[in-house]
């Protein structure tokens, strides 16, 4: 009996046949598993589909840095600094404009002199300006200038020396920052204290946990050991106070004779002569020409009323504000209580303490440079003031 051969074409045809039923039951049990599980089958066709939503996603994702990447930090906004200076001066009553240097001072937001608000002429980064206010009661002496941030807190003053090292801290930080972001390979981790053997210490474990040269962390500048310098301002008496009392205790008892002398009634002659060594300026109703005075230059009573009328020269004080007055003001003495003024003299002291306020006063006809102002009212009668502008 013969047997015949299959042909390779059979064979292969065949071959296909299993393959391609092998294929599809595998597909079929894979559509099965799919619809078992709640998923959709993934199919020649579903697959391509998916391609361009995968593509777009991947777009759609943020950048993910590259390893050893090192961030910049924001920067930190400086804060405002103040140099020390030398002692600014000026008169009590104020007026007087001062200039501090620095950095950031235009964050400057208020100043105080001596606790009492001063007005901020200008300020710039590097300059600010501000106007000394009148001294509390005209009180000389020394007192502290502070600044102050638009947050309150209080501006720091330093010298120019530590000034200069911080900047030089500064700069050195930045070039070590932009080393270590120049410097591909990562920090390495900082080595936790383990207590060990002392045996242990120097094994090729602990000498491998050495930071890399160049990459050590920045460390702060330590704060200066001494007290930042202060600012201050010394308040001077008023060189128009100066002029006043300096002219009435060199005349009290030596009359200038440049004045007509009123023997026995010369108080408001006098006392309008120190006004005008103060600086005051004649005017129609107080006047001294041709060896005579006016009426409110030479009499007690009339200079009151010429006050009155006139109050941008001063304010009334009755004997009860003794706080307010201040050395360069005008006393008036009432004896007989009669409203009219007996006699006038100018305050040349003025003594503060925990029993009361003490006043002196200079003038004529009680030829006096120190006459204190109890003793003259102890026999009867008032006194009262004009605290001048």
């Amino acid at each position: 009996m013969l047997h015949r051969l299959p042909s390779p074409l059979s064979i292969s045809s065949q071959r296909w046949t299993l393959a391609s039923g092998a294929a599809g039951l595998a597909a079929a049990a894979c559509g099965l598993l799919a619809l078992s599980l709640g998923v959709a089958p993934v199919t020649a066709d579903s697959a391509s589909a998916t391609e361009p939503a995968a593509h777009a996603a991947a777009q759609a994702a943020p950048a993910q840095a590259p390893a050893n990447t090192v961030t910049a930090l924001p920067a930190i906004a400086k804060r405002p600094v103040a140099l020390a200076a030398p002692v600014a001066s000026g008169p009590v009553t104020g007026g007087t404009v001062v200039t501090v240097s620095g950095e950031e001072l235009n964050q400057v937001s208020a100043v105080q002199v001596g606790g009492v608000p001063a007005v901020v002429v200008e300020a710039t980064p590097t300059a600010l300006s501000y106007q000394a206010p009148v001294s509390t009661e005209l009180v000389t002496g020394t007192v502290p200038v502070e600044l102050f941030d638009a947050s309150g807190a209080a501006v720091p003053t330093t010298d120019q020396a530590a000034l200069d090292q911080a900047a030089a801290d500064e700069k050195a930080a930045a070039v070590q920052a932009a080393a270590i972001a120049a410097d591909p390979h990562p920090l390495a981790a900082a080595p936790v204290a383990v207590a060990r053997p002392a045996a242990e210490y120097g094994s090729a474990e602990l000498r491998g946990l050495v930071l890399k040269p160049g990459a050590l962390p920045i460390t702060p500048a330590a704060a200066p050991a001494s007290a930042p310098a202060l600012l201050s301002f010394e308040y001077l008496p008023d060189p128009r106070v100066t002029a006043q009392t300096d002219y009435l205790l060199q005349h009290w008892s030596n009359y200038n004779l440049d004045y007509t002398p009123i023997y026995d009634n010369d108080c408001a002659n006098f006392t309008s002569q120190g006004l005008i060594a103060r600086g005051w300026q004649m005017d129609e109703s107080w006047n001294y020409s041709n060896g005579a005075g006016s009426a409110a230059w030479i009499s007690s009573t009339a200079f009151q009323h010429y006050m009155e009328a006139h109050p941008e020269r001063g304010t009334a004080l009755g004997d009860d504000q003794r706080a307010s007055v201040k050395v360069g003001d005008i006393a008036q003495f009432d004896w007989d209580g009669s409203g009219d003024r007996d006699h006038t003299s100018t305050v040349t002291r003025v003594d503060k303490t925990a029993a009361g306020v003490t006043i002196y006063v200079a003038g004529h006809s009680k030829d006096s440079d120190y006459w204190n102002v109890d003793e003259a009212i102890s026999g009867g009668g008032s006194v009262y003031y004009w605290s001048l502008s």
